[in-house]
């Protein structure tokens, strides 16, 4: 203290500002650092997290919409309906090998690969009897082409279902904000 008893008052007035600078220039570092941490996650969690949900997904959509056009293409006897059918087939057919390959891609552990492999994997054994379920829907042999997609090629569908399905809770849940509870409106007193 007699220290600063004996200090001129231009420096008992400047250490207070020097201090409060000082903490003021902590406070902003700290802060800045935490910023670019969320901004670095936020990057991360769009650039992947949500590639990998909109390929998960998209591998679900493509799936449901070849299967669809199997069967349309097992009922149909039309030639031209017929084409039409194959096209949107083999580009969902396309569409979920190139998302299922998409995934292999971003993989970033042996683990998460080897899952998407296997996702991979089901999804062309679930195409390859889709295709001879199509060929024989494209001679007419509809019965059999039915019987086909309804033994064979179903349970590969749920078994695709069963793969993708708790890959998209997993990812969705990730990227929700907690809920706050439910609004709760009072009531209003009945107009007369």
């Amino acid at each position: 203290m007699k220290i600063l008893n004996n200090a001129n008052i231009i420096t008992k007035i400047a250490l207070p500002l020097v201090i409060v600078a000082a903490i003021s220039g902590g406070l902003v570092f700290y802060a800045r650092s935490n910023l670019r941490e969320m901004a670095t996650q936020t990057r991360q969690l769009v650039d992947v997290q949500m590639k990998r949900l909109e390929n998960i997904l998209a591998v679900r959509l493509n799936v449901n919409e070849a299967a669809v056009q199997s069967r349309n293409m097992a009922m149909e006897t039309r030639d031209e309906e017929m084409a039409g059918y194959k096209a949107r087939y083999e580009a969902a057919q396309k569409a979920a090998i190139g998302s299922a390959d998409t995934l292999i891609a971003l993989s970033d552990s042996e683990q998460r690969k080897a899952a998407n492999q296997n996702l991979r994997n089901v999804l062309v054994e679930f195409f390859a009897i889709s295709d001879r379920a199509n060929v024989l829907g494209l001679t007419n042999k509809n019965e059999a082409a039915g019987k086909v997609l309804l033994i064979e090629a179903a349970p590969l569908r749920a078994k695709v279902r069963d793969i993708v399905q708790p890959r998209i809770d997993l990812l969705t849940r990730g990227s929700r904000r907690p809920a706050t509870g439910p609004i709760r409106l009072r009531p209003t007193p009945a107009r007369c």
